[in-house]
């Protein structure tokens, strides 16, 4: 699988998206239900497993590459199953933020699906009530040819009039891919619906809904710094994140990354705790001079955050734990932000011996944060 990731996205004008796999997670409800279509019309027990062919081509190509002849019985037969399994249908965590996201940066956005209109009214449009953010929807019958071939992503284009280097095309699997290259439209994996997708030779590969807002950021926008080398060879990239482009998904995503390392660190919080310091975190990242956001393929793992040659933040996500990334980070802000200070909870001993590693010595303790909170600070100077 190979990816364009490492680069900045161009500038598109048009996000498409699949349904199925992308937007929601209808794997198991669609296996199930074509497993039990198929024993009621063949007498044979499928393993589901073998039925993963079918997610992402039309329910007619499916049947008929299963041997079953009267298609449209067959097809009225799985869809009376699925009614079934309708409350296994969801949508996937961060879909609703992203494309209000995309929106309000002025994105349009569309679908090609190989739903039939019928079946994206039912199992998409009304159930989750997001279809007033598509202005353009290429359903299964709107297109002479199904996906892989390029025909839906082709009309979508003409219907928007648009060319193809102006639109991305999001999906999960290896027939969205082939679509989109078909049709030289660019293609993003959606790996939350499909993280062991084989064969797919992406251009982008988005482990979670946020990543998208993320790496559509424009090229001249961005600030990278050189890349940190650690050990193991893993080696990520520091993004200099000025104030004015530190948007609600960037936020958002620190933010999850916090809370993440917090729990795994700063075991004398409460969840209450968590809850309480969380807005003032959020207002930390939003206000702090300098915000450097540490990132895997450039998805954001970690950030430390500097004010006044001090180190107000350094948090990373707990996969990036015991990796040497904190001790580079901390490196690099001597050389080149001249940090002196740092504050540390007395209740985290293990971020006290890592500063004390690192040069630095307690000179004054504290009752309360910063914030006025309960939490003891010890102040450090190297």
């Amino acid at each position: 699988m190979k990816s364009r990731q490492m680069t900045a996205m161009r500038k598109y004008k048009h996000i498409i998206f699949d349904i199925d796999g992308t937007l929601i997670d209808t794997e198991e409800a669609i296996l199930q239900s074509l497993q039990d279509t198929v024993r009621e019309i063949l007498h044979e027990d499928i393993e589901k497993c073998d039925l993963k062919f079918a997610l992402g081509i039309p329910g007619g190509i499916a049947l008929r590459k299963l041997g079953i002849t009267d298609i449209e019985r067959a097809n009225d037969r799985w869809n009376e199953h699925l009614l079934k399994y309708k409350s296994r249908i969801r949508l996937f965590d961060g879909i609703p933020e992203l494309l209000n996201g995309l929106k309000m940066n002025g994105y349009k956005l569309g679908i090609v699906t190989s739903k039939t209109r019928n079946e994206y009214t039912a199992d998409f449009a009304v159930p989750f009530a997001l279809s007033d953010y598509f202005s353009t929807v290429i359903c299964v019958e709107d297109a002479s040819r199904s996906k892989p071939f390029p025909e839906p992503l082709l009309t979508y284009l003409n219907t928007a009039h648009i060319n193809a280097e102006d639109a991305l095309y999001i999906g999960d699997t290896l027939y969205d891919c082939q679509c989109a290259q078909n049709a030289g439209v660019d293609f993003g994996l959606a790996a939350w619906g499909n993280a062991a997708a084989q064969g797919v030779s992406a251009d982008y590969i988005f482990k979670r809904p946020a990543d998208v807002l993320f790496l559509l950021q424009e090229d001249s926008g961005r600030n990278f710094k050189n890349s940190i080398e650690v050990m193991n060879g893993n080696r990520f990239e520091i993004e200099d994140v000025e104030k004015n482009r530190r948007s609600p998904a960037l936020i958002s995503e620190l933010l999850r990354i916090w809370e993440a390392s917090v729990r795994a660190s700063h075991h004398f919080l409460t969840e209450t705790d968590i809850c309480r310091l969380t807005p003032q975190a959020e207002n930390a990242l939003r206000q702090i001079e300098t915000l450097w956001v540490v990132q895997d393929n450039l998805s954001p793992v970690g950030f430390m955050g500097v004010q006044e040659r001090k180190i107000g933040m350094l948090f990373l996500h707990p996969d990036c734990f015991r990796k040497g990334l904190g001790k580079e980070l901390v490196q690099r802000a001597f050389d080149e932000l001249d940090v002196v200070f740092v504050d540390v909870n007395e209740q985290n001993p293990n971020a006290k011996m890592f500063y004390e590693q690192m040069g630095f010595k307690v000179f004054r303790r504290n009752e309360y944060d910063s914030e006025g909170n309960p939490f003891p600070i010890l102040e450090m100077k190297r």
